[in-house]
């Protein structure tokens, strides 16, 4: 699936749980195809309001304005949980074929990129409700759309309530690598 960066997003009309005590896991295999900041990937958010969202994968600035991966929820109060979690990659969103898993584990958020793990981000989760009813790809749904991906995706997976172990993540990075030809 091809993405244009300004009206392309493909919508699940579904809330898939992914911000739930035991955790949630999204992975993706991409190629970005310009290096805009604050681009969403994969997101959830709730089309009633313009605060809550739990961004998946989305693209942040770090040094040099290259475009890393990062995580980023905000509760149904519109006060951040977790802002702008940066992965310390400065360069998954580059316009390289890439593997992103994001791993929520129920307490705290890694991403990894290729198989590589960045650092791993520490949350509260008491007291932050977060409703959710819908997820995207390509573009992140709130009450209006918005921070439009550009890029391919050549395939996504979420496992909502579960948080991949190692054997796991190097099965999935394994398959999402050769759905571009890529090895790792």
């Amino acid at each position: 699936v091809e993405f244009d960066g300004t009206d392309d997003i493909l919508r699940y009309m579904a809330d898939l749980s992914m911000w739930n005590a035991s955790g949630c896991t999204v992975a993706i295999s991409m190629r970005s195809l310009s290096n805009g900041i604050g681009k969403t990937l994969v997101g959830s958010a709730s089309t009633a309001s313009g605060n809550q969202f739990y961004n998946a994968v989305y693209s942040q600035n770090s040094a040099g304005n290259q475009a890393n991966a990062a995580n980023y929820i905000r509760n149904d109060s519109g006060v951040d949980v977790m802002a702008s979690t940066l992965s310390n990659y400065t360069s998954a969103f580059d316009g390289s074929d890439r593997v992103i898993i994001m791993v929520d584990d129920g307490s705290g958020i890694t991403i990894y990129k290729d198989g590589v793990a960045g650092t791993r981000r520490a949350y509260t989760r008491a007291g932050n409700s977060l409703t959710l009813n819908n997820v995207t790809l390509g573009g992140l749904l709130r009450n209006t759309v918005g921070n439009w991906f550009a890029g391919r995706v050549y395939g996504m997976a979420i496992w909502p309530g579960r948080a991949l172990d190692a054997t796991e993540r190097g099965e999935v990075n394994t398959y999402f690598a050769s759905l571009y030809g890529g090895t790792l």
